[in-house]
């Protein structure tokens, strides 16, 4: 079994054991849940040291946006299979 394999089989044999984790993760999962949290650290970052901020947030978002279009070229580069689909058996739900 891979490193991925057993990663996965790790953190899925995790769920259920505590209602306030799986509760916290699934609240994580949705997509408006770090637009206040992230708008606080920007404000922060500007607050404390506004040159920084204002040279390095773009230079930051460059290197995000350039880092997640690479990765989703890559990904038809690999076409490898997710663990959470080649392990179809194991997941019980």
């Amino acid at each position: 079994m891979s490193l991925d394999e057993t990663l996965f089989l790790a953190i899925n044999g995790l769920a259920g054991r505590s209602a306030a984790v799986d509760d916290f993760f699934l609240q994580l999962g949705h997509r408006n849940t770090l637009y206040l949290p992230g708008a606080c650290a920007i404000v922060y970052w500007l607050w404390s040291n506004r040159r920084e901020a204002l040279l390095g947030g773009p230079v930051l978002g460059a290197a995000v946006g350039l880092t997640d279009f690479l990765g989703g070229q890559l990904k038809w580069l690999f076409e490898r299979v997710r663990p959470c689909r080649a392990l179809t058996d194991t997941v019980k739900i």
